[in-house]
C-alpha cells in the first residue's frame, strides 16, 4: 500500500483535530455506511498540539481496530498550558456490522505517520500519512 497522505486546515485547533478526523474517515470506510448510534470519549494529553494530533489519529484507528468503532464524525475540545496540551473529543458513530460495513483500509493494518503542524495568522494546518504497518 502507498501511503497516503492527508491535509487538514482551519481556523482553531479544535476544528483541525476535526477536520483530521473528517479526512480520515473516508480512507477508512464510506461515511455513508456509519451511523450515529454511539459515544465514546475520548481524552488525551501531550507534549505540544502535534504530538496531541498524532496520538489522536492513533487512537480513531485503534478505536476501529481494537473497539470495532466506525465513527461518523466528531466533537473536539483542546486546552493548551505550558507544559501540555489536552483533547477532550467525542466521537460519535456505531459499532462495525460485518454485513453493513466494509473497511476500505483494515485500520489494525495501519499506522499514522511523519506528522506535521503548522500555525500562520489565518490558522492551523496539519499533514500526516496513514500507512501500512
Amino acid at each position: 500500500m502507498t501511503p497516503v497522505r492527508l491535509r487538514a486546515a482551519a481556523s482553531t485547533l479544535e476544528r483541525l483535530f476535526e477536520d483530521a478526523a473528517g479526512q480520515l474517515l473516508p480512507v477508512l470506510i464510506s461515511p455513508d455506511q456509519v451511523g450515529e448510534t454511539l459515544r465514546e470519549k475520548i481524552v488525551l494529553d501531550a507534549s505540544s498540539p502535534e504530538a496531541l494530533l498524532q496520538q489522536w489519529i492513533t487512537s480513531l484507528l485503534n478505536l476501529a481496530a481494537a473497539h470495532k468503532i466506525a465513527y461518523r464524525f466528531c466533537r473536539c475540545r483542546v486546552a493548551q498550558s505550558s507544559t501540555e496540551t489536552h483533547l477532550t473529543a467525542e466521537v460519535i458513530g456505531e459499532l462495525v456490522d460485518p454485513l453493513r460495513h466494509e473497511w476500505r483500509i483494515d485500520p489494525r493494518q495501519v499506522n499514522c505517520s511523519q506528522m506535521s503542524l503548522s500555525q500562520d495568522p489565518a490558522g492551523y494546518e496539519a499533514v500526516f500519512f496513514i500507512q501500512k504497518h
